[in-house]
């Protein structure tokens, strides 16, 4: 069983780690011009996903509740270097969960802003600009830095439930635990203050998601006043940009399934023993999203997607002809960048 587990987290982080690493070379030689502040949200997503999937085959996480605890099994290359490796792998995971939803989070008020009317063309030029959403991404990196070295401090500690899980399981001084106390005030804060770090933003975008709806409806009716043919070809992009859109939102809700995978199990081994437990799927379950996202990137945006099947050139500019909104901002090409599936 441990094998196996260890042979499924194992493969979904090679997915990942090919996928990341692909959209982010993608991204460096195949990025059209007028996607170059977008691309940088984008970049910077794929390198936060890629050290999210390596730290989670550096420590192969197995979750296992225990009374009222989690156990964390750890079975990854960590268990070399002891458990104060294994646990700040935990933590830096923790920090790309919240990370992971705040730059997408960004990623949908960037696009709102750029669908913004031109009354508001100064406040769209200034979010714009690639070096103040290049400061924002920098923050959004470093304001989660903490949570490494806490959930360290929360996890590492000794605890009189880690000797009788040992005897249980039949585990010796040698295996590599754990422990997520669930009664310990210190951890539930932590823990409480990892997911609500990453409700918030992920909660921001379900309601940004509908002012885009919103605002690319009102673009429309602008549109079809202005080009006929100009209308007909946002027209063929707005259903995939609201697939799109969704799809978004439920790649990144997987790490909340995972959370309830776990708060659900919490309940049930202690109160209803007999029902199967499921808490070893958590983990591999919060960091799908890591894994997978960059892959419905790569095949929905189009530019990267004919990079990837050896079509046009290393950019593809965006035709003179559609810069009919004002300077540097024009909302043919925000709704173009309306599809991408999750910065």
């Amino acid at each position: 069983m441990e094998s196996s587990f260890t042979a499924l987290t194992l493969a979904l982080g090679s997915v990942g780690v090919v996928a990341n690493c692909t959209l982010a070379a993608t991204i460096m030689f195949r990025t059209p011009s007028h996607m170059r502040v977008y691309s940088r949200i984008l970049a910077a997503s794929a390198v936060s996903d890629l050290v999210g999937v390596l730290a989670m085959m550096f420590s192969v996480t197995k979750q296992q509740i225990f009374e009222f605890a989690c156990m964390l099994e750890f079975n990854g290359i960590c268990t070399t270097y002891g458990i104060d490796a294994c646990c700040a792998a935990f933590g830096v995971q923790a920090h790309i969960y919240g990370s992971t939803c705040l730059l997408l989070a960004l990623s949908f008020a960037y696009r709102l802003s750029a669908l913004g009317n031109a009354a508001a063309h100064k406040r769209r030029e200034r979010v714009s600009h690639p070096n103040f959403v290049s400061i924002i991404i920098i923050g959004i990196m470093v304001i989660q830095t903490p949570l490494v070295p806490l959930f360290h401090q929360a996890l590492a500690r000794s605890d009189p439930a880690l000797q009788t899980y040992r005897i249980r399981r039949g585990f010796g001084k040698q295996k590599v635990i754990g422990i997520f106390q669930v009664t310990d005030p210190f951890t539930i804060v932590i823990g409480s203050y990892s997911m609500m770090y990453s409700l918030v933003p992920f909660a921001a975008s379900i309601v940004m998601r509908k002012m885009i709806i919103v605002k690319v409806a009102r673009i429309q009716e602008i549109i079809s006043a202005t080009t006929k043919a100009q209308h007909e070809m946002l027209m063929k992009k707005f259903p995939l940009s609201f697939k799109a859109l969704n799809l978004q939102l439920l790649v990144a809700s997987f790490y909340f399934l995972g959370c309830n995978v776990f708060g659900l199990n919490l309940v049930t081994v202690n109160f209803f023993p007999n029902l199967p437990e499921t808490s070893p799927l958590a983990v591999p379950i919060c960091n799908l999203p890591n894994a997978i996202a960059s892959i419905f990137n790569l095949y929905v945006l189009k530019p990267y997607r004919q990079a990837l099947l050896c079509r046009g050139g290393r950019t593809a500019p965006v035709p003179q002809s559609l810069h009919w909104a004002s300077r540097g901002s024009d909302i043919a090409s925000a709704v173009s960048e309306v599809v991408g599936t999750r910065a």
